[in-house]
């Protein structure tokens, strides 16, 4: 009798055990495990679809950025300023500076809320000049913001004031921002490559340079960094082998020297800049020293917003227009340099009649405290045309010395000059005298600051 009653027993459970699986459509009989791991992906895949169905356009490219596992560089056209935003894998979110022209703040937190975001999970400020946190405070008002990483580096502006009751505001502390410090961003590496020294002669030098790697891909953020600050990154043990570069300073002259280029090795260059502006940035110095390094290059006064996709194994750029690196802007780019260099044809010819010069002088901070750095804006031309390749001096007369520096104009006509004051007289004017030559032809202006 008892076992008749077990028969039973195994006849009913088998009959329930088959019951189950003709229910989950899965044939246990070929392979156990082949028909469990069928019937997870089968579910999760149910769910997905169920899950994502109601989902808003912007957040379905959310979604669908997150599954493809790619870590996202938006280069915002900001005009002349920085601002760069990034999106990891796992959706963790960066911005690396927020400055430029007009409503700067409101232009970047409009751009990312159309990306879907509300939160920047990591904040990188590079240093105290206004192109680069002029728009901080609508940044810290409208959008939550989990760390903000900064340069050991202040500055006497309002703007720079505004930047720091902003931060304060939002109940948040600077953490530092200086090389070899890891910054935590999911599962990509994000570390700080400079600044390397306390102390340097000129702000841009204490920009805080990100390096973010993602797979076997990664990219370079530099801020202003010049050649002080490059030299030390070309003798640091940090890894600057790169896919794609954000060109230091805008493009200026005053950066990307070959020994920098060659130690980052990037496919890829980022440049931004404003449209037409005042210190006709990118200079053509740099942009032929691009060409000659076989580097890819986009502005964002010439394409607007640029984005950068990282999938861990290739960089794939795409522009406003959707236009990707792999078709039309190559052959786009290729005609704009040839454009460049008629350009200098037609300027050689300008300067081959040059029988006169005008020049014009200004300094961006007139009433400067002790050991800051200023920048002379020097503009050559002739008969209203811009000259190119013009020898600029100036000459500083402070109170017990005179102190001469050097540049040489752009294709605007345009040549940059910054330098630091040291610790020069307080109140004491000093004058500036401005020398441009160009052959034997040569014209002066005179401009001054006063240190406070």
């Amino acid at each position: 009798m008892f076992r008749a009653k077990e028969a039973s027993l195994i006849l009913v459970l088998s009959i329930i055990f088959m019951l189950i699986a003709g229910c989950n459509g899965v044939d246990v009989r070929a392979n156990p495990e082949e028909a469990v791991e069928g019937k997870t992906i089968q579910g999760h895949n149910a769910i997905e679809a169920e899950g994502t169905k109601h989902l808003s356009k912007k957040e379905k490219d959310k979604s669908m950025n997150l599954e493809k596992g790619v870590l996202k560089a938006y280069f915002i056209d900001v005009g002349q300023g920085n601002a760069t935003f990034i999106v990891g894998p796992n959706g963790e979110t960066m911005l690396h500076d927020a400055g430029g022209d007009g409503d700067v703040g409101r232009i970047i937190v409009d751009y990312i809320r159309n990306l879907g975001h509300e939160k920047i999970d990591v904040a990188v400020f590079t240093h105290p000049y206004a192109d680069h946190i002029s728009g901080a405070p609508t940044i810290f008002r409208e959008l939550q913001v989990g760390a903000v990483y900064y340069p050991k580096v202040m500055h006497t502006t309002r703007t720079f004031q505004n930047f720091v009751e902003a931060v304060k505001e939002a109940g948040l502390k600077f953490k530092m921002a200086k090389a070899g410090v890891e910054i935590p961003f999911g599962d990509v590496d994000a570390v700080l490559a400079a600044p390397i020294s306390d102390t340097y002669d000129n702000l841009n030098d204490y920009s805080a340079v990100v390096r973010l790697a993602w797979g076997n891909t990664s990219l370079l953020l530099t801020g202003d960094i010049e050649k002080t600050s490059e030299e030390e990154l070309i003798m640091s043990n940090e890894n600057l082998d790169v896919d794609l570069l954000l060109i230091p300073h805008h493009g200026s002259n005053s950066s990307s020297t070959q020994k920098f280029l060659d130690r980052t090795m990037p496919s890829y260059g980022i440049i931004s800049a404003g449209a037409e502006n005042r210190y006709g940035h990118p200079h053509r110095e740099v942009l032929e020293c691009l060409e000659e390094n076989n580097i890819i290059f986009y502005n964002t006064a010439e394409y607007g917003n640029i984005v950068a996709t990282l999938d861990g194994e290739k960089v794939t750029i795409s522009l406003e227009n959707g236009t990707c690196s792999e078709g039309k802007v190559v052959e786009d780019k290729q005609d704009f340099s040839q454009e460049v260099n008629t350009k200098g044809i037609i300027h050689e010819k300008i300067e081959d009649k040059i029988q006169s010069l005008t020049v014009t002088a200004s300094i961006d901070n007139t009433a400067p405290t002790h050991n800051t750095t200023i920048t002379a804006t020097v503009k050559v031309t002739s008969q209203g045309e811009p000259v190119s390749d013009t020898e600029v001096k100036l000459l500083n007369h402070f109170k017990s010395t005179t102190t001469p520096y050097e540049g040489v104009t752009n294709k605007h006509g345009i040549a940059e000059i910054s330098y630091s004051i040291g610790r020069a007289s307080i109140g004491y004017e000093v004058k500036v005298e401005v020398v441009a030559k160009k052959d034997n032809i040569e014209a002066t202006v005179s401009t001054s600051f006063t240190p406070q």
